[in-house]
């Protein structure tokens, strides 16, 4: 083997390597930077922007950003869409020039230029400028428009895109959030519509309620979140400027108005609905200065009544606290119990129980729910077969404490119906045979694996 003459080319091959990485790559890309940044519009970064004003012959809007947030000032007060406004800064700020050739001042006509479409002052947030550019024509294919910067003789060829922004109507540029509230800020919800008020109060962060006739009606957390989730997804399909006669054209007879109480400072927030017609129906939000046009459907909240609102499940614990649990029903009496982390039979002849089948058992007791709720307090447990009861589960602690008591009778108010009551809602009330003929199903199956 010839090892003298190999190392020599290796040293060779190392040193051409290092030649390489170390002077002629990084002088390539200094090159490379440099022609990228002799054809951007500008070295201004989007973040050093706190300000931007955009003329145009239909009207002047005039932005500013306060915390990180656009708003308008002109031509009227309101908070800005965001997405809009960033996405005219940033395509002004990472444009690239396509080409760019002198033009005389009697030449600026043929590219839209001596009277422009827009003309789009940045600042920074003294409102200072930055950089003035004038917005012409499309080119003839619409890839690029034609541009200037102020008092330059240079027409630059940009992308299209920043003329489209530029000439967004009004509308656009305004923020079409009808309300931006956290649905954890909410403490208090009312929904009132013509002699009819429900209000829910959060009595925790997983509860709310309602106080009906001295009686204290639990919520359903998804169902009364929902109101709240829609009116955050509440979008403006148009807006009015908040005028006396709006008000009185639009609201004389409102549709209905919901009201929150924030946790913060209990402060109230009112929206105010029309009635619906053709093109949807007119919120107005008491903090806000605008009337703003949605779709008709937002009003089916005022359709919602205490028995779509209203918690109709019928067992209610913490699987934590779960120790055992017990079925009599036609003739089976049956018991699982906990230890540890494990289930299994009170009778130890049948054993353990798959957990994966035990998580399923236990997702089907907490989906039980009423259909129905058709009595608030039990007064005569005879008359619906309760006394003595055909179905009963129960629900231990560790302490043999019962958690809860699912009870149902004989007697059926419908084929598939049956009556039925809990401890934990103390409502009387019907639900589907399916789900407890499927819990006793399951505690056969335990039985079989």
């Amino acid at each position: 083997m010839r090892f003298k003459p190999t190392l020599i080319l290796l040293v060779i091959t190392i040193i051409a390597l290092g030649y390489f990485f170390r002077v002629e790559q990084p002088r390539h890309r200094r090159q490379q930077d440099k022609a990228i940044s002799e054809h951007r519009l500008t070295e201004i970064k989007a973040e050093d922007i706190g300000a931007a004003t955009l003329v145009r012959p239909d009207a002047t809007l005039v932005f500013f950003s306060r915390d990180g947030t656009w708003r308008m000032s002109k031509p009227t007060e309101d908070r800005a869409d965001q997405a809009s406004v960033n996405t005219l800064v940033r395509t002004v700020v990472d444009a690239q020039i396509h080409s760019q050739f002198a033009a005389e001042q009697d030449q600026l006509a043929d590219y839209g230029l001596e009277n422009p479409a827009a003309t789009l002052r940045l600042g920074d947030d003294a409102r200072d400028d930055l950089l003035v550019i004038e917005i012409g024509d499309f080119n003839l294919t619409k890839t690029h428009c034609y541009a200037r910067e102020r008092a330059s003789a240079n027409v630059l060829l940009l992308p299209a895109g920043l003329r489209r922004y530029a000439v967004r109507s009004v509308f656009e540029f305004r923020d079409k959030k009808v309300t931006d509230i956290d649905v954890d800020d909410v403490v208090t919800l009312s929904v009132a519509s013509g002699q009819q008020q429900l209000t829910w109060h959060r009595a925790s962060d997983d509860q709310w309620v309602s106080y009906q006739s001295a009686d204290t009606i639990r919520g359903d957390k998804s169902s009364v979140e929902a109101i709240l989730r829609e009116l955050r997804a509440l979008r403006a399909k148009d807006l009015l400027d908040d005028g006396p006669a709006d008000m009185e054209r639009l609201f004389t007879s409102p549709a209905g108005e919901i009201s929150l109480w924030l946790r913060s400072d209990s402060m109230k927030v009112a929206f105010l609905f029309s009635q619906r017609d053709s093109s949807g129906c007119f919120v107005k939000v008491d903090a806000k200065r605008r009337i703003e046009l949605v779709d008709a459907t937002a009003l089916d909240v005022f359709d919602r009544s205490l028995a779509d609102l209203r918690d109709r499940k019928l067992l209610h614990f913490a699987r934590d606290r779960l120790a055992r649990v017990a079925l009599e029903a036609e003739g089976l009496s049956i018991s699982i119990v906990k230890s540890g982390t494990t289930w299994s039979f009170a009778n130890p002849t049948f054993g353990a129980i798959d957990p994966a089948a035990m998580r399923t058992f236990l997702n089907e007791l907490e989906s039980l729910k009423y259909r129905t709720i058709i009595e608030e307090t039990l007064s005569d447990p005879r008359a619906y077969g309760l006394d003595p009861p055909s179905y009963r589960l129960m629900l231990y602690d560790d302490d043999g404490h019962m958690i809860d008591q699912l009870t149902s009778g004989a007697t059926r108010p419908g084929p598939r119906l049956r009556y039925a009551t809990s401890l934990s809602s103390r409502h009387m009330g019907t639900i589907d045979a399916e789900p407890l003929e499927e819990i006793r199903s399951m505690f056969e199956d335990f039985r079989l694996q």
